[in-house]
C-alpha cells in the first residue's frame, strides 16, 4: 500500500504606474511617457509519502495516516522559490511639422535572481526619421510618390533568462540501493556563478516607408543588424 499528500501554494502580484504628457505648439509636437513597474511571484510545495502500513493494521486513515507507514519508506519533500522584477522607464517622441521625427527611450531593469552588484542593467534607444515627401521640392520632382519616410533606429533590450538561485551552487537528491535498503543521497548539481547578469541585444535598424500611385502601392523596407552579448546559457563541463 502506498499513499502521498501534497500541498502547493502560488502567490503573485504586479504593479504598473505610467504617466504621459502631450503638447502641441504650432508645428511642434511632443509626447513623453514615464513609468514604474514591479512584480513578485512565489511558489511553495510540501509533499509527504509512505508505504507498507502492515504494522498499523489498517489503511482507513488514507493519506492522513502517512505517519503509520513503515519508517524506512516515509519520504518528505519541500521547496520554496521566489522572484521579483523592478523597472523604471521613459520615452519621448518629438516631431516638427510632420517632417522631422525624433524618439529617445531609456529603461532600467532589476531582477532578483542575479547576485548583488549585478541585479540591474540599463538599456538605451533612439530613432530619427525624415518624411522627405513632405518637402515641396520632392513633390515637384516625384509627384507619383505620395509618401516617403527615411528612418534609422538604435536600441537595446535585455534577457533575464535564468531561474532563481542559479547564481549559487545548487544541490539535488537521488536514491540508490544498498542490498535490500533504498538510501537517499545528496550531490552538487551546479556550480555557483556570482557574475551572471543581464543578456543584452543591441539592434541597428535602417529603413523606409513608402506609398505611391495614389496610395495603390505601399510598403516598408528594413535592414537590421543585431548583436547579443553576455549570453545566458547552461554549459556542461567535462567530467
Amino acid at each position: 500500500t502506498y499513499g502521498s499528500m501534497s500541498n502547493y501554494l502560488s502567490n503573485s502580484w504586479e504593479v504598473q504606474n505610467l504617466l504621459t504628457y502631450k503638447k502641441n505648439l504650432g508645428k511642434h509636437s511632443l509626447d513623453a511617457l514615464g513609468g514604474y513597474q514591479r512584480d513578485y511571484s512565489s511558489t511553495s510545495q510540501v509533499t509527504a509519502s509512505a508505504s507498507d502500513f502492515a504494522s498499523a493494521g489498517t489503511t482507513v486513515l488514507g493519506y492522513y495516516g502517512l505517519n503509520l507507514g513503515n519508517p524506512a519508506n516515509q519520504r518528505t519533500y519541500s521547496y520554496f522559490t521566489e522572484r521579483s522584477n523592478l523597472a523604471y522607464l521613459g520615452r519621448m517622441n518629438y516631431n516638427f511639422n510632420s517632417k522631422y521625427y525624433l524618439t529617445a527611450n531609456y529603461r532600467k531593469d532589476g531582477y532578483s535572481a542575479f547576485a548583488e552588484g549585478n541585479k540591474f542593467a540599463e538599456f538605451y534607444g533612439g530613432a530619427v526619421a525624415y518624411a522627405i515627401s513632405e518637402e515641396n521640392f520632392f513633390k515637384k520632382a516625384l509627384p507619383k510618390i505620395n509618401y516617403l519616410k527615411l528612418r534609422a533606429a538604435y536600441g537595446q533590450n535585455g534577457n533575464q533568462g535564468i531561474d532563481p538561485y542559479e547564481t549559487v551552487a545548487n544541490i539535488a537528491s537521488g536514491t540508490t540501493v544498498f542490498g535490500p535498503t533504498s538510501t537517499l543521497f545528496i550531490y552538487q548539481s551546479s556550480l555557483a556563478n556570482q557574475k551572471l547578469s543581464w543578456e543584452k541585444t543591441t539592434t541597428l535598424n535602417m529603413g523606409l516607408n513608402f506609398s505611391a500611385l495614389n496610395n495603390r502601392l505601399s510598403g516598408d523596407l528594413n535592414l537590421y543588424k543585431s548583436k547579443t552579448t553576455d549570453q545566458l546559457l547552461t554549459r556542461s563541463l567535462p567530467a
